[in-house]
């Protein structure tokens, strides 16, 4: 076993750095981003990847919490790691500064939390209450959609630039849209396949597209097939595990395709939509932040010593691009937001979270889908952001007062 994962840590890592230095490079170099400098201390860097790729894809997952674990590893460390000349260049403060999250969460989800059961409504009914919101949500802002409103996929940062003026940031519609598309969406698309709902299913691709006409947004409907497969994945006896191992799987594979698209086309959709979107703009965003965080803007005792959201300076103010939401993970951000005090707030909230959801997982697969989401949400947004602007606390509140029909499992 512990050959595989050497395996398997090594060809990850070979994946990210040879993909980003012969075909991420030549095409993002007009961003500002920066080559691999191939010397002594990225050689020495990716050898502790590599170890730490050994620990993370040998480590036995068996808990909710666990999916922040693998997903925190693969998605900001390892690449941040690999990829630190994408932005900035190496410092030792700055690889610290991300590891420390990941051990941080995990030894606080040592704690075990017993949560007396209260049981209100169906889990049936309460996913019927999520469809109708959601239909709601989507009429709601069809009534009143932005002229750039289409199902073109080039224009498609238009339409959320446009919507954003139109619908604000912080009102009822803003808020009800990101908590349906972040969570309510997958969730229902989840719960379909869980049950062989079919009706679920359909109607949460169908909200999609309508959201989709509004806002241009492509990540939700990435969610929601994760959620199909990680259901299918449940229903089946170990499930887990296999979903576990399975997402090293699907990553390999998606880089593994979108080198048989340069290497025919020249070109690859996949590099370009998917691999650029998760493991270089990630990483060259945690640079920023790390520079910012270094600046005469920054306080470690208070924080951003700019009267603006950490995100909307480090991408209008630092970056210069307007009307940038520059989102990173939820420890830079709050650290960036608040100083040292909001990031150990971060680890902390993170970790009471995943703890309640681990303490729920028995109660109903929901929990667990909800423990997956939170891991994968709070990879580029703050935590309060995703707890409440995305739907994950209404989703962890709700679902506590629910009960499983009599002839699922538990």
């Amino acid at each position: 076993m512990w050959a595989l994962s050497l395996a398997k840590s090594l060809m990850y890592v070979l994946m990210i750095s040879s993909t980003y230095y012969f075909f991420g490079y030549p095409n993002n170099e007009s961003y500002g981003y920066g080559q691999i400098n191939v010397d002594v201390v990225y050689i020495l860097m990716c050898a502790l990847v590599v170890i730490f790729g050994v620990y993370l894809f040998h480590k036995e997952y068996e808990k909710p919490s666990d999916y922040f674990l693998l997903l925190y590893g693969m998605i900001v460390l390892m690449p941040y790691a690999l990829l630190y000349d994408v932005w900035g260049g190496f410092s030792a403060v700055n690889f610290i500064a991300v590891l420390v999250p990941f051990f941080g969460v995990m030894f606080f989800c040592r704690v075990r939390l017993r949560v007396l059961p209260v049981t209100v409504v169906s889990e049936e009914g309460l996913v019927k209450f999520i469809l109708l919101l959601s239909a709601f949500s989507v009429v709601a802002l069809l009534i009143n959609s932005p002229v750039s409103s289409s199902f073109s996929l080039a224009d498609s940062h238009v339409r959320r630039l446009e919507s954003r003026e139109l619908y604000g940031t912080r009102t009822f519609v803003a808020y009800m849209s990101s908590i349906v598309m972040n969570c309510m969406l997958p969730l229902m698309f989840f719960w379909g396949v869980l049950r062989s709902r079919v009706v679920f299913v359909v109607f949460s691709i169908f909200l999609y597209v309508g959201f989709y006409y509004i806002y241009g947004v492509k990540a939700p409907l990435m969610y929601m097939f994760f959620a199909g497969g990680f259901a299918y994945f449940l229903r089946r006896g170990g499930g887990e595990v296999r979903f576990f191992n399975g997402i090293y799987y699907i990553f390999l594979s998606i880089f593994i395709l979108a080198w048989v698209e340069f290497l025919l086309f020249g070109y690859s959709y996949v590099e370009d939509y998917l691999i650029r979107r998760v493991f270089y703009v990630g990483s060259y965003l945690v640079g920023a932040y790390l520079q910012v965080i270094g600046g005469a803007d920054f306080s470690f005792a208070t924080g951003l010593l700019v009267s603006k959201s950490a995100s909307m300076y480090v991408g209008e103010d630092f970056l210069g691009v307007a009307g940038l939401n520059a989102n990173t993970n939820a420890f830079l951000y709050l650290l960036l937001q608040y100083g040292l005090g909001g990031y150990l707030c971060a680890m902390t909230l993170v970790g009471i979270v995943l703890v309640y959801l681990n303490s729920l997982r028995l109660r109903s697969e929901v929990f667990v889908f909800v423990s997956l989401m939170f891991g994968v949400l709070i990879l580029e947004q703050s935590v309060t952001t995703a707890l409440l602007s995305s739907g994950i606390g209404m989703a962890s509140v709700l679902f506590y007062f629910s009960r499983k029909l009599e002839n699922n499992r538990v």
